[in-house]
């Protein structure tokens, strides 16, 4: 399990409830709007016994909305719906994460959207395993 590819892909199938483009990182080129535009600011990793890693993923949720012009009720929208959409995302393995620190900021008309995903990831090893094992025992007869 990755957490970071985990979380990520759960927030953008939220983000397909809206009519809108989403995108990951960052546009190429030509961005569709309304889009959104889905990045992990940046990644806490501290080690704990039994190959266990605390995982922090502040992530940022950028709206931009069709036009310009007299967005406000459309972006206030959005944070509402936001709010509650991405509180919980299903993981891959079909466990849920629980977001937490929401907080949002308006500028220029863009809106950009702040949580935060934290949990534990266990790193599997693969240890290879002996596939067949034969075993002999008894007494010797040295004749006399």
């Amino acid at each position: 399990m990755n957490l970071i590819q985990d979380v990520i892909t759960g927030i953008t199938k939220k983000l397909s409830n809206f009519k809108a483009t989403v995108y990951v990182d960052e546009v190429k080129s030509n961005l569709d709007t309304p889009a959104f535009i889905v990045k992990l600011i940046n990644h806490e990793h501290i080690r704990y016994p039994s190959n266990r890693f605390y995982k922090r993923l502040p992530i940022q949720v950028v709206y931009i909305p069709e036009s310009d012009e007299d967005c406000s009720f459309e972006i206030y929208q959005v944070i509402s719906e936001l709010n509650y959409l991405l509180e919980v995302v299903e993981l891959s393995d079909g466990s849920l994460i629980r977001g937490k620190d929401i907080n949002h900021s308006v500028e220029n008309s863009v809106l950009y959207f702040y949580i935060t995903y934290s949990g534990f990831e266990r790193l599997v090893e693969s240890n290879p395993t002996m596939d067949n094992m034969e075993l002999k025992n008894g007494v010797e007869d040295i004749g006399n």
